[in-house]
């Protein structure tokens, strides 16, 4: 038998919103910026997590309806 581990999921959006302190390029202050993109951080706030592993765990099921 076979199955699905997932990590938790639950601070991600949190961390992946996190800034940390950096030089920002245009004016070379020290401030608080993003560590990660703007495009990256939009694809993963509009996740819905719940659904994510409940769809996960319909497929691991084979009760995929097409």
């Amino acid at each position: 038998m076979h199955g699905i581990i997932l990590e938790n999921l639950k601070n991600i959006r949190k961390a992946i919103n996190r800034k940390v302190l950096g030089i920002n390029e245009f004016n070379g202050k020290v401030q608080l910026i993003s560590k990660y993109s703007k495009k990256l951080k939009r694809k993963l706030n509009s996740w819905s997590f719940h659904s994510y592993k409940a769809l996960l765990s319909i497929k691991k099921n084979g009760k995929v309806l097409n």
